[in-house]
């Protein structure tokens, strides 16, 4: 694997389009780049982050959560699908867990397809764990995992 030259950061509205375009891309579907420029300029739960290259500030991903006194919840986060295997996941994920320990939260839960295998498996090697099913949770009607991570 190359080394790694990217930054985590704070999104800001400038990144709104390219992250709603992405959530198109990688989900079918997004909040839109005015409901995304409102979340991280009006909400204080929000916090949103870009990984983005040094070089050619290309956004190689995405992460999304709102954080509540002691508890987070991951709302979506993705690698760009050319970018992933390629240690940018953990790069961001690493990132997360650390803001979300210098922040005082003490849990932090998302949801994951049984299907996305990739992301389950993830999510299981940095400590979170299934705590229960969601039936017919995505539009598809599959179901998802509810994972939590005690931190």
């Amino acid at each position: 694997m190359s080394k790694i030259s990217a930054v985590f950061r704070p999104m800001r509205p400038s990144d709104a389009e390219v992250i709603a375009g992405l959530d198109r891309e990688i989900f079918g579907s997004s909040i839109g780049k005015d409901a995304l420029i409102n979340e991280i300029r009006l909400n204080p739960l929000a916090h949103y982050f870009v990984l983005q290259e040094q070089e050619t500030l290309e956004i190689l991903g995405h992460i999304g959560l709102w954080i509540d006194e002691e508890n987070a919840q991951i709302l979506n986060f993705y690698v760009k699908p050319p970018q992933q295997g390629k240690g940018y996941g953990k790069l961001i994920i690493e990132s997360t867990i650390e803001y979300l320990y210098l922040h005082g939260v003490k849990n932090a839960t998302l949801e994951v397809r049984p299907s996305n295998k990739t992301a389950f498996a993830l999510y299981t090697k940095y400590g979170f764990k299934v705590v229960t099913t969601r039936d017919n949770y995505y539009d598809n009607g599959e179901e998802a995992y509810l994972m939590l991570k005690k931190l």
